[in-house]
């Protein structure tokens, strides 16, 4: 069954020729064939078929003097070791862990517990202009959420926000503005 999948691929390939198909080695046709069977994984024959075809392994050098032994090992010390991890599924972990990280934050600010962990996390994504953590960020210095309300800095944060595309950020910064103390309002001036 799984061959004639493969077939009728090639058959509908050769059948409609517009569709722009880059080449494929053999090599490669097999690796996917390989990974589509394995559900998206390669056996470690596919992987590693520089490889050398044999292991020493400590049963095999029983036998062997130990200066010997050094000298017929085909695994030299200065090369590098295989890593046999698969870096997909950890960058995939990473991403995962920073989306969870993430998803925490947002959903302490929501139930307003705002500690300097959030706060902290909440200035890094700002600094590097994430508009939901500039908002957010906005947000709670305009209410006063755990900080200390800083309504200049909740201005600047609204109008920084309004640069990165945040619709309603320019309405909430003249909100803001409107809130501010007439000397508060001329500091804002000076300070520009």
């Amino acid at each position: 069954m799984k061959n004639l999948k493969t077939w009728v691929f090639i058959g509908f390939l050769a059948a409609f020729p517009q569709y722009n198909v880059q080449a494929m080695s053999l090599d490669e046709i097999y690796r996917d064939v390989v990974r589509s069977d394995n559900k998206g994984y390669l056996p470690m024959f596919v992987k590693n078929r520089e490889a050398p075809d044999f292991v020493v392994g400590t049963d095999d050098l029983k036998d062997v003097p130990a200066e010997k032994a050094e000298d017929k090992s085909p695994i030299k010390p200065d090369l590098e070791i295989v890593k046999f991890e698969n870096q997909r599924k950890i960058h995939e972990e990473e991403v995962r862990k920073k989306w969870a990280a993430w998803n925490r934050v947002i959903q302490n600010v929501k139930a307003g517990k705002v500690t300097a962990a959030e706060l902290r996390e909440l200035e890094v994504k700002a600094g590097e202009n994430n508009p939901q953590a500039v908002e957010i960020l906005a947000w709670i210095y305009a209410k006063g959420v755990g900080v200390k309300p800083d309504l200049i800095k909740a201005f600047r944060l609204y109008m920084q926000a309004e640069d990165l595309g945040v619709a309603g950020a320019k309405l909430n910064a003249a909100k803001v503005y409107k809130a501010m103390p007439r000397q508060m309002r001329e500091q804002l001036v000076t300070l520009q």
